[in-house]
Formats: C-alpha cells, sequence, structure tokens
C-alpha cells in the first residue's frame, strides 16, 4: 500500500460562518467511506480538543494512527473564510 504524508490541508468555508469545532476524518486501513477514523480536530479553544473529542491538543503526528487537535489558525471571518492548516514533522 502506498502512503502519502500531508503538508497542509485547506478548507474554504463559502458563503457562511465556519464552525466552533470540525473534525477531518481519514480512510482506515480497509480504505472507502466505511472505514472512515477521526484524524485532524480543530477547535477555537484548547480545552475543546478533551471537553468535545476526548484527545489532547497535538500539532504533529508521531505515527500514521494520531488523531490530531488544533488550534483554528487564524481568527473567525464573517464569511468565505480560508482554512489553512500545516503540519510538520
Amino acid at each position: 500500500m502506498k502512503e502519502f504524508e500531508v503538508q497542509n490541508i485547506q478548507l474554504t468555508m463559502g458563503e457562511s460562518k465556519r464552525p466552533q469545532q470540525m473534525a477531518v476524518y481519514k480512510s482506515g486501513s480497509g480504505g472507502g467511506f466505511s472505514q472512515l477514523v477521526p484524524w485532524l480536530y480543530l477547535v477555537t479553544e484548547q480545552a475543546e480538543c478533551v471537553a468535545e473529542f476526548s484527545v489532547p491538543v497535538k500539532l504533529t503526528p508521531d505515527s500514521t494512527g494520531s488523531v490530531l487537535c488544533q488550534l483554528y489558525p487564524t481568527v473567525a471571518a464573517e464569511i468565505n473564510e480560508l482554512v489553512i492548516t500545516g503540519f510538520c514533522c
């Protein structure tokens, strides 16, 4: 199986305001939508990582099974916001 390294993710919110918390899922070892597993949570406050998703704040992956939880990188815009989150080795 081929592995890929994600360097950043860009999400465009469009004509609505971004959610307070957001979850990004990836396909699991079996692939496909039936095997989706949590991969990244974006939150507005650090305490939300544990309170909403039961994971600590984690900015960089330490394994392929890591679930990251990060603060949104910018203050929320009213509409048409571009959220770019990056990952480091």
